[in-house]
């Protein structure tokens, strides 16, 4: 008689909740998402009903089930490697784990920063995104949360620089971002290899939240044009979720 196959209890992944036809609305969440089901790992998504319980007061974070709380996209993928043995970037030379942490930076330190002003700080983005951001919400909550939140983020992007800049040299600032990440995939179906590493959830988890969003800006039409980065978003999101689910 054979002994029963031990199981292993999901994860709890706390993220902000889906929308537009995406997992989650916030392209962190979603890239924790993406690298947790690249690595094969089940998972339960669980959405907020109120500000996370984290000590940075942000999301993604992972609940693995033994009273530790992982914090952060990167923590997360940290995680994957370290206690559950899953490196998706094995096999990538020094040179390549290297150009995959610059684009990474590029895209969450600097594209990051162009989306949140879209969708906080544009008006026409800010009525468009908040219903899908705390529709979901008790009436009270959903609309003095925007209002608490919006000044934040908008100092936030302020200070990072991009949102004292003319709209002229933000347009220019985001072609050469794009540019970079589709110079760096060319024609290949993965930005290194035959088969996706964490650049490519980043990088899937910020094209497809621009690509998603109802309002065009100059940064969704810039990334529409990018037809390398619109056919990795798209065979990245077939990949990861052949029935696509929100949370």
């Amino acid at each position: 008689m054979k002994a029963p196959v031990a199981t292993v209890p999901p994860v709890v992944l706390h993220t902000f909740q889906g929308g537009w036809g995406l997992r989650s609305l916030s392209p962190f969440c979603l890239k924790a998402d993406a690298v947790l089901t690249l690595a094969g790992v089940p998972m339960v998504a669980q959405a907020p009903t109120g500000p996370p319980k984290t000590r940075s007061g942000k999301l993604p974070a992972l609940d693995p089930g033994d009273g530790t709380l992982v914090e952060g996209s990167d923590a997360i993928v940290d995680w994957l490697r370290d206690v559950r043995g899953v490196d998706l970037d094995l096999g990538l030379t020094a040179e390549q784990r290297a150009v995959s942490l610059a684009l990474r930076r590029t895209v969450e330190e600097h594209l990051y920063f162009v989306m949140a002003g879209d969708r906080w700080v544009a008006p026409v983005g800010y009525a468009a995104a908040m219903p899908a951001y705390f529709g979901h919400l008790p009436p009270v909550v959903r609309t003095l949360a925007p209002m608490m939140l919006r000044g934040g983020v908008r100092r936030a992007i302020s200070g990072q620089g991009l949102g004292r800049m003319s709209p002229e040299r933000r347009t220019c600032r985001v072609r050469e971002d794009l540019d970079a990440l589709a110079a760096t995939l060319g024609d290949r179906d993965w930005f290194f290899g035959d088969r996706p590493t964490t650049l490519d959830a980043t990088v899937y988890a910020f094209v497809a939240n621009i690509l998603a969003q109802p309002m065009e800006t100059m940064l969704r039409t810039e990334a529409r044009q990018r037809t390398a980065l619109v056919d990795h978003a798209s065979r990245m999101g077939d990949l990861l979720y052949a029935s696509p689910a929100t949370p």
